[in-house]
């Protein structure tokens, strides 16, 4: 839920659907890892990761420039 209401928050900015896919991944993940389904390889963890500065970033660019 959280992932389509950051889609429709974006419009149609160009990053809207890589941004819900970003928050997709990195709920499952973490829901995986909470309740122990899985572990994180450090490659899984460096694409997280990843996810994660792109959406700061994405979110620190909507505040300063008030796109």
């Amino acid at each position: 839920m959280a992932a389509k209401e950051l889609k429709q928050a974006l419009g149609k900015r160009p990053d809207a659907t890589m941004a819900e896919r970003a928050l997709r991944e990195l709920l499952s993940a973490e829901g995986d890892v909470e309740y122990g389904v899985a572990l994180v390889t450090a490659a899984k963890a460096e694409s997280l990761v990843r996810r994660a500065r792109t959406l700061t970033e994405l979110a620190v660019q909507i505040v300063k420039l008030g796109r």
